[in-house]
């Protein structure tokens, strides 16, 4: 029997299992374990190329990504500076940091990556069916 006769497994088994939780959480492991995931996820027979490219593309890193740029975003900040005056009110200049609409945006842009990451996962266990 050659290897293009062999039947394949329609079932997900441990090694897709593995494969999406790596994919959603591996990127906390030195990004090693997201790579993991990846190998897993084409390996496998039980995922189209549609899949695959869903699995690997949408926000590579899983997880980790969104939350490392959470981190980063959240420790840049801006610096006050005030000056009094005899006899006067204080004066206060910002600068550095984002403006609001920015942080907006930036929070709106890492929330959208968590959401479409655990979407992936999601749309990767139920496109595989569990052997039974």
């Amino acid at each position: 029997m050659i290897a293009a006769e062999l039947p394949r497994s329609t079932h997900r088994g441990w090694q897709e299992t593995v494969a999406i939780v790596l994919l959603l959480v591996g990127g906390f492991i030195f990004v090693f374990g997201w790579l993991v995931g990846v190998v897993l996820l084409w390996l496998s027979d039980v995922w189209t190329l549609r899949d695959k490219l869903l699995g690997t593309l949408v926000v590579p890193g899983g997880l980790a990504l969104p939350a490392y740029l959470a981190l980063g975003f959240g420790l840049s900040s801006s610096t006050t500076d005030c000056v009094g005056q005899v006899g006067g009110a204080m004066t206060c200049t910002t600068s550095g940091g984002i403006a609001g609409w920015e942080q907006t945006l930036i929070v709106l842009a890492i929330a959208a990556a968590a959401v479409a990451t655990i979407a992936v996962a999601v749309h990767l266990a139920r496109s595989s069916r569990v052997a039974g």
